[in-house]
């Protein structure tokens, strides 16, 4: 089964269905053990194997709500029928199935979760991107030469349109430190460096272009 899933995991096909595909997977692990466990008359593996994909697969998979819903329902399925048909019944049936309802109440809480959480920040991502394309345009609309530079190396990561009418092109000047290509010399360098790592920022320096 390892080895099918692992084969099958590379396939296109899975990629655009690999809900369908991990849902079913999970399912016939749990379909054969419980298969397992009716032949030999035993109910705790069911449970056992039921309780660790439960929680594995709200831990782990990405899915969306109703995936794991469906997965939930075809566990309850499997203990349910294991339940039924192997006799005598385990003394801990019971608790096995006050541990699997309890398991099966908390994964779909936390599936939920998970859904809402990825939907945010999907949406916060969403902002972010529209806010930096607003602020590109911005910067690409005026008339003075814009350059950034990461406080991290001193590497420029973007420069606009205007300074590249300074007869500078993005292939020059883009990924150089400000050691091999500066435009800017500060009159008071350590001052301007000191308000950078302590405030983030700094204003009013002057500085030979």
């Amino acid at each position: 089964i390892l080895i099918g899933e692992t084969v099958v995991s590379n396939t296109r096909w899975f990629v655009r269905n690999w809900e369908a595909a991990t849902l079913g997977f999970c399912l016939l692990v749990v379909g054969s053990t419980a298969w397992t466990s009716l032949a030999l008359g035993q109910q705790v593996p069911v449970f056992a194997t039921a309780l660790v994909v439960l929680t594995a697969s709200c831990a782990l998979i990405p899915w969306a709500f109703r995936w794991q819903a469906s997965l939930t329902a075809g566990l309850l399925l499997a203990a349910g029928v294991d339940s039924v048909l192997v006799h005598p019944a385990s003394p801990y049936l019971g608790p096995l199935w006050f541990a699997l309802l309890a398991s099966s109440a908390m994964s779909l809480a936390g599936s939920r979760l998970w859904g809402e959480w990825r939907a945010a920040l999907a949406a916060t991502n969403r902002k972010l991107e529209e806010s930096e394309e607003s602020q590109r345009k911005l910067l690409e609309a005026t008339m003075d030469p814009v350059s950034l530079v990461r406080f991290s190396d001193r590497r420029y990561a973007y420069i606009n349109g205007a300074f590249r009418k300074l007869g500078y092109s993005r292939e020059e000047v883009l990924g150089k430190s400000t050691a091999e290509f500066d435009v800017a010399e500060f009159l008071e360098p350590a001052d301007y460096q000191e308000k950078l790592a302590t405030q983030g920022f700094a204003q009013n320096q002057e500085a030979n272009i």
